[in-house]
Parts: C-alpha cells; sequence; structure tokens
C-alpha cells in the first residue's frame, strides 16, 4: 500500500473546514486522477490511485462522526437523514466526475470542422503561429468577410478563440484543439495542408504578374536567333 508520504492527495488532507479537516479543493483534484486514470494504461499509476484514495478514505473514517461513518458503511440502524446526505455525496461527487470528462472530451463536430477541407488550413496556420485576420486573410487567400465567418464557427466550437493585443485582434488554437492535432499523431496532414497553403499563395502571386514576367528564363537562344 501506497506510505503516507507517498498519498497522492496528502498536502490536502489537513486544514480543511470542515469536521473531517479536508480541504475544499480536494474533490476537484480526486477528480482530475480518476479522469486520467479512465484513460491510462498504466496499472502502475491507477494502483497508487487507488492506494491514496484508500488513505484518504479510512483517514476520513477515523475523522468523521459515528453517524457519517455508519452511513458510509451503509450500517442498517443509520438514520434517514445521515443516508441521505451519504447518498447525495456520492451522486454528486460522480456528476462532477462526469462533467468533467464531458468538458474536456471534443465533440464529433468540433472534430469533424478541425479536419474538414474548409477550415483544416486554418487549423494549421494558427498550429505554427497565432495571426490576426489580416495575416490569415494574406496566408490563405480567402476573402476577409470570410476569414471572419469561418473563425465564428471555429471560436463556437471550441476550437480557437482570440485575445486582444492593443487595438488588434489575434486569433490562436484552443489547448484543447492542440492536443487533438497533435504533430505527433498528423504530421502528414499538416505538411499537406502546407503545401496545399504554399501552392495557393505562388498561383495569386503569379496570377498578378504582367504576362511576360511568366515565362521562363533561359539562356538559351531563341529560334529567330538561330536562323
Amino acid at each position: 500500500m501506497t506510505s503516507r508520504a507517498e498519498n497522492l492527495f496528502d498536502e490536502y488532507m489537513e486544514g480543511g473546514p470542515s469536521p473531517l479537516r479536508l480541504k475544499p479543493e480536494l474533490m476537484l483534484v480526486i477528480a482530475a486522477y480518476l479522469e486520467d486514470a479512465i484513460s491510462s494504461s498504466s496499472q502502475k499509476d491507477i494502483a497508487q490511485l487507488s492506494a491514496s484514495l484508500m488513505t484518504v478514505l479510512n483517514e476520513s473514517m477515523r475523522r468523521a462522526p459515528s453517524s457519517a461513518a455508519a452511513a458510509a458503511r451503509n450500517i442498517p440502524a443509520v438514520s434517514e437523514t445521515d443516508r441521505a446526505s451519504y447518498l447525495l455525496g456520492q451522486v454528486s461527487f460522480a456528476q462532477m466526475i462526469a462533467s468533467q470528462l464531458s468538458n474536456s472530451r471534443a465533440s464529433d463536430a468540433f472534430m469533424r470542422t478541425m479536419y474538414h477541407r474548409a477550415y483544416s488550413r486554418y487549423v494549421v496556420a494558427l498550429y505554427r503561429n497565432d495571426m490576426n485576420n489580416t495575416q490569415l486573410h494574406n496566408l490563405i487567400g480567402e476573402r476577409p468577410e470570410t476569414v471572419s465567418r469561418k473563425f465564428k464557427m471555429l471560436r463556437a466550437l471550441g476550437v480557437a478563440d482570440f485575445r486582444r493585443e492593443g487595438n488588434t485582434i489575434v486569433n490562436f488554437l484552443t489547448p484543447l484543439a492542440r492536443q487533438a492535432f497533435d504533430a505527433t499523431k498528423v504530421a502528414t496532414k499538416i505538411s499537406d495542408v502546407e503545401s496545399e497553403l504554399k501552392i495557393d499563395m505562388l498561383s495569386r502571386y503569379t496570377g498578378k504578374l504582367k504576362g511576360h514576367m511568366k515565362e521562363s528564363l533561359t539562356f538559351a537562344p531563341s529560334p529567330m536567333e538561330l536562323a
């Protein structure tokens, strides 16, 4: 069993105002550890979490009023009030974990939009650098109103957000979007989209050149000069 020195929650077990002397933030910390454990493949980490929770439980049972401890042990003689309080606490904690898991998971619409061709160039551009709308317009080549409309969608889904720097609005990817678009998992996709951006930029710039500047340069004599 994990020793008291190795208890993950040791710093939260003293100094709280409740009869158990647990700090109020302990439940949030436990929920965060449980969230990680649900998606973890490490038996060692889960075992440490289980042992630490057992330490918290045993110490809390020792400190708790006898009626509260009896309700936690489901002793038949406990009062309905104490039993109801215990059950409400369990349901409340379960709801908090579910809510935390929901908030940290990307929705289907979130993922579809991130990788949709209409938006993926924006995501890749912001994966590299935070940019304002003008910079994105110059890089991607879409009209300013299109850039604004698409970013409104990205912000609504939680893919992107913005901050103000003076009078400028700077767009950036949210931490969840960066995590979902992890470079080690989608390096090929990033490379493909960046290639498309470069080709689009070259096409736009060369399209503005005068006709004689679009011809290939060569030092070879023309057929007329050879005649």
